[in-house]
C-alpha cells in the first residue's frame, strides 16, 4: 500500500511532523493545556468536542511542520536538542538554502554560514 503513488503523497505532510516530533508533542500539549485553561474547557466538552479539538490541532502543525521544514533543517526545539546533544550549533537552513531572505539579498549569509557565526556576526554588529 505505501509503494503506490497516491498513497506516498497523501501521507507525505506526515514526515513532516514527524521530523518536528518533540516541536510537535510539546506545541500540543501547550496548546491543549493553554485553551483548556483560557476558554475554561475542563469539564465541560466531551468527546466528539475533545477529538474535534485535538484534530484541529493536528491540522495546524502539520500545515506549521511543513512550512517550517521547507525552510529549516530541523524543528526548533531539535534544533535545540541537537546543539546540546553535539555541543555545537547545526545549520540552521534546510535543503542547502540560507534561512533568511533578507541576509541572502544583503550578502551577509552565505551558505558556508553556521547559526554560531550568524550569532557571532549579530553580536558583534
Amino acid at each position: 500500500m505505501l509503494q503506490n503513488r497516491t498513497t506516498q503523497v497523501l501521507l507525505s505532510p506526515l514526515a513532516a511532523y514527524g521530523r518536528m516530533a518533540l516541536t510537535n508533542y510539546v506545541g500540543q500539549t501547550v496548546l491543549i493545556l493553554g485553551a483548556g485553561y483560557l476558554f475554561d474547557l475542563y469539564g465541560k466538552v466531551g468527546y466528539v468536542q475533545t477529538t474535534l479539538i485535538c484534530l484541529a490541532i493536528y491540522v495546524v502543525q502539520i500545515a506549521f511542520s511543513s512550512l517550517w521544514l521547507s525552510v529549516y533543517k530541523m524543528g526548533p526545539l531539535e534544533w535545540i536538542w541537537s546543539t546540546f546533544t553535539y555541543m555545537s550549533f547545526p545549520q540552521c537552513a534546510g535543503k542547502g538554502q540560507q534561512t533568511d531572505r533578507s541576509l541572502r539579498l544583503t550578502g551577509v549569509c552565505s551558505k558556508s554560514w553556521r547559526c554560531s557565526e550568524k550569532i557571532k556576526y549579530f553580536l558583534n554588529a
